[in-house]
Parts: C-alpha cells; structure tokens; sequence
C-alpha cells in the first residue's frame, strides 16, 4: 500500500496557522532573548524567526524551516505543495498513470493493479501480462511480440511468428494469423485447398484435396502437367485425332469438325457427313452404304443400291452405277441403246432409238414383229403376192400364184431379244436382215430376205 507524505491540504493548514500565530505574538518578550514570532524559540536558533513554528519542522534540512518557505522536503526543486513525490526526487515529476504520485514512489507506475516489481511491463498498463514469446516483456511493451525478427509495427501476424511473412492473397495478414489464406471466401479449416483459391471447391476426384491444389484432379495416375483429360479418369490417354484433348473428354473424337453428340461416324474423320443409305451410319464408317444387303467390298455399286447385281456388259461395274451399261464405248446418256451394245448407233428411223433396241426401226408405227417390211415404212402392209414381204421390200412383189400359199409364220423383230425359235416363228439367228421360218407346215421352206 502507498505510503504518501502528509496531504498538501494539512501543510497548508499548518502553514496559515504559523503565520496566524506570528501575527498574534508580541515581536519581543521584555527582558529575554528576541523571538519575534512568539514561538518560544530565539531567533538566534529559530529556523523560521519570522513565522511561528515552535515544532521547527525542516523536512529538506536546508536550516530554514518549513514555515517560513514553501517546503521542498526532497531537493528536487519542486516545492511539497505541488511534489507528487515531496519525499522523493523526481525533478521531472513523471507520473505514467496520472493519478496523484509520481512514478519513482509510485508502486505501480502504470495503474493497471499489477505491482512494478511483478509486471512485466512497468509503465504500459497490462492487466492481462499477455507476453506472447514468454520473453518477459509483455506484449503491451515488445517491439517484437512474437520474436520472429519482424518489428509489430510492420509485421503482418504480430502475435504469430512467421518471419517468411507469407500472404498468398496479399491481404495484409499473414498466413498464421488468417483464417482464410487464400481469399476464396472459404474458412481455411473447412477450405480443401487452403493455399490456392477456389471458392467452388471442385474436388474431381473427391479425395478431399481441391483441383486448384492436386497434382492428379482426376486420379487416374497420371500428373495434370501431361493429362490429356486432366479433369476425366483415362488411365490409356487414348486420343485417336491426335489433338491435345484426349477421347474420354474430346467433344471431337476423330477431329473431323463434326460434335461427337452429332457425328454419324464417331471413329472415323468425315467432314461431309455422307450416308447414302440414311442409316445414320455415315459411309466412311458403314460397311454397306448404299444398304443394300451387300458389304461394300463385294457390291459392285457400292454407293447405289443394286440388290440383283445386273452387270449387263460384265465389267464389274453394276448396272446401277456404270456409266456404259452395254459397254459399247458409248455413255449411256448418249447412248442411243444403252442396254444393248451398238457400237455404229445405227438408228433407221432417225427417232433416236437405236435399231439395236428400236421396236419399229422403221417408223411406220408397226413394231417389228408385225411388221411385214420392218426396215422399210409401209403403213398399208400391202403384200401382193401375199408371201409375207411386204411390197415396199419384197424383190418379187408379182401376182399371187397358184402354189399354196406359205406357211403362216409371224416375222420376229431384227435383233430384238425375243426367243424367236418356238414353231412358226421367223428368226434373224445372224442379224444379217435375212429371216428363216424355223419350221413348215406343209410345202417346202422358204427365205424371207429383208434389206
């Protein structure tokens, strides 16, 4: 407990009533020694002669009591009156909690209840003596609280040592002191990557650890830095278009322009999107693209559908797609046969039908195979001599004779496909213009010559 010298107050009392006292008294008391205050002490001896103070108080000892002057008990130059230390020199008088002693009689200089021999800081109040690097010097008076070599007043977690003075998101508070390092808005406690911000916290492959601080995102073995699916498991890292983009995430497996959601063949480059069978198998991948029923190795029109296989000329090419189905050299769009080879494209009547395949080569309106002249136009059929040829064609057109007439026979076209043998019939077997009756009932067999 704080012994202080006498209240200012009481030694003003006591002074007022010295002064009294001197004015009261006689300055001179007959027949003794002078004692001009009264105070019962000769002046001679008395260390105020003026001022009655008969207990001669002279705190400083300077041989002029305390009556007579403002006291200054301590020689420090500061009168009692106003000392806040009248006892103890303390010339500065200072006083670091303000209240009425000064510090060197203070016993607890920074009035924070803590006695100056015990606190570890004197005259910095610190009730809660927090000293954080337990280097006695509590933190209210260390220049370096956490002693990690970075001053308080520039260090970035004054109470956390870290002398690296990490910040990862530069937000002034270092590492050991922030709760959320990275700035993601995420705790760190809770943060799956506490030093890289993701505030989404994509965790591909759900190991705990976010992608923004994984080596592996999708745990498939190998590292990010060469994953061509950093983010899709593919263990093989197939990649069949040889981009960057492996097929398991590759929205363009075969890097043919075409989405794999919309690509008709998803293995195979195929810009064009060709299906000639519309099977939405596209032909560079369709092992049968005309979707006939044969593969396209053996089709002999792989690209249009031919399911007889015809191949008139025999030169591999499928009716269907051979541009000289008769193979006479000729196209078919010019062609004035195109199913039936006419190398010369004889064509009789002019009518753009070759004789070849004409059924009136003639043009007289009656197919060759009524026609009694089909390669001469005689539309009355007029045969005089009714022998089957007609006049216009006939050599011997004379009168009827009286040998029996010949056989009926029913003249085949020149050069049509017909089977022309059956009996009756009257046949071209050469295709020279002449036409023999195969066979005769009754008289003898004839030739009808035909130019």
């Amino acid at each position: 407990m704080k012994t202080p010298n006498a209240p200012f107050g009481m030694r003003l009392a006591t002074l007022s009533i010295a002064i009294a006292a001197l004015l009261f008294f006689s300055p001179t008391q007959a027949g003794g020694p002078a004692d001009q205050d009264g105070d019962g002490i000769a002046d001679t001896t008395d260390n105020c002669p003026t001022v009655a103070n008969p207990i001669q108080t002279d705190s400083d000892g300077d041989g002029s009591g305390d009556a007579c002057q403002p006291p200054d008990s301590d020689g420090d130059g500061v009168v009692d009156p106003v000392d806040n230390c009248p006892t103890t020199g303390n010339a500065d008088q200072t006083n670091s909690d303000s209240d009425a002693f000064g510090n060197v009689c203070d016993p607890d200089d920074d009035g924070d209840g803590i006695a100056d021999g015990t606190d570890n800081c004197v005259l910095l109040a610190n009730a809660e003596q927090v000293d954080t690097d337990a280097d006695t010097l509590g933190d209210a008076c260390d220049l370096d609280d956490d002693a990690d070599g970075v001053p308080d007043n520039v260090d970035n977690c004054r109470v956390n040592a870290n002398a690296s003075q990490l910040d990862p998101d530069a937000d002034g508070i270092g590492n050991p002191c922030d709760t959320d390092d990275d700035g993601d808005g995420v705790a760190d406690a809770s943060d799956n990557c506490p030093l890289a911000a993701n505030a989404a916290q994509t965790d591909t492959d759900a190991n705990g650890s976010g992608d923004s601080c994984e080596a592996d995102d999708d745990n498939d073995g190998v590292l990010d830095t060469t994953d061509n699916c950093p983010l899709t498991f593919n263990i093989s890292q197939a990649n069949f278009d040889g981009d960057a983009t492996g097929d398991d995430c590759d929205d363009d497996d075969d890097g043919d322009s075409v989405s794999d959601t919309t690509d008709n063949c998803l293995g195979l480059a195929n810009p064009d999107q060709a299906d000639q069978d519309g099977d939405n198998n596209g032909n560079a991948c369709d092992a049968d693209d005309d979707g006939d029923t044969f593969a396209d190795g053996a089709d002999n029109c792989p690209t249009t559908a031919n399911p007889s296989q015809l191949d008139s000329d025999l030169d591999g090419g499928g009716d269907a797609c051979d541009t000289d189905i008769d193979g006479d050299a000729l196209v078919n769009g010019s062609d004035n046969c195109p199913a039936n080879a006419n190398a010369d494209q004889a064509d009789q009547d002019a009518d753009h039908i070759g004789d070849l395949c004409d059924p009136d080569r003639d043009g007289d309106s009656i197919e060759n195979i009524s026609d009694n002249c089909p390669l001469a136009a005689n539309v009355e059929q007029v045969d005089t001599d009714d022998d089957g040829s007609g006049d216009v064609c006939d050599t011997t057109p004379g009168a009827p004779t009286e040998s029996p007439p010949p056989p009926t026979a029913t003249p085949a076209a020149v050069g049509d496909s017909t089977d022309d043998t059956d009996t009756g019939e009257v046949t071209d077997a050469s295709g020279d213009g002449v036409v023999v009756p195969s066979s005769v009932t009754g008289g003898t067999g004839c030739s009808l010559i035909i130019r």
